[in-house]
């Protein structure tokens, strides 16, 4: 899970200033992703929603110190490229083991687009794609 977290904080911090003057596209409309842990603020969530033109980005909104961020909406073009480069739109609704763990974390993403057909939604518990480890 160490490639989704570092990626995606990586984007969402990054895309303030980078996509000032870039141009959006329309495939999505929002984008999540969140890794839960057994403590109550044990892990971290990343929100990205398409509001006026502009990307709100708001991270980590359960925890007492969650904040939002507008930035351009250009940065729905990065966030499909890393769709795309993990194949995201092929990822199993669902991922767990196959024997019962009762210690660990889960995992959830998913990406909304104009054309709904397109929709990912995928989360895991304790499993992950073997392509984001």
């Amino acid at each position: 899970m160490s490639i989704l977290k570092s990626f995606f904080m990586a984007i969402l911090l990054a895309s303030v200033a980078v996509y000032a003057d870039t141009k959006p596209i329309d495939m999505h409309s929002f984008f999540y992703y969140e890794d839960v842990a057994m403590n109550r603020f044990g892990g971290e969530s990343y929100k990205v929603e398409r509001a006026d033109g502009k990307a709100l980005i708001t991270i980590d909104e359960d925890h007492p110190l969650s904040g939002t961020i507008e930035a351009d909406a250009g940065i729905f073009n990065e966030i499909q490229n890393i769709v795309d480069k993990y194949n995201m739109h092929k990822y199993k609704a669902e991922y767990k083991p196959d024997m019962p763990v009762f210690d660990g974390g889960s995992w959830a993403l998913g990406a909304s687009y104009d054309d709904k057909n397109k929709n990912i939604r995928s989360r895991g518990i304790n499993e992950a794609p073997k392509n984001a480890r």
